[in-house]
């Protein structure tokens, strides 16, 4: 297969899953410092959780045909 001329990836961040952050609140504020309870699983939960919700981000832009895969920033509070 021949190389690419313009090799495509995520630009940005992917939407975290209704289940990981409370968007709702998330929506009335810009956090510039950490805001542990906007995460909506419990906090022993948290990271398996993040882990979970970056896999789905990593999947979709495999099934999309991406270059170059990112993390999605499934870990961040704020973009």
């Amino acid at each position: 297969m021949p190389a690419k001329l313009f090799p495509t990836s995520l630009v940005g961040s992917y939407p975290q899953p209704d289940w990981l952050i409370d968007r709702a609140r998330l929506s009335k504020m810009v956090p510039r410092v950490r805001v542990d309870d906007l995460w909506l699983p419990d906090p022993k939960e948290l990271e398996a959780k993040q882990d979970e919700a970056t896999l789905l981000a990593i999947r979709d832009q495999e099934q999309a045909g991406l270059d170059i895969i990112t993390d999605g920033e499934q870990r961040r509070e704020s973009y």
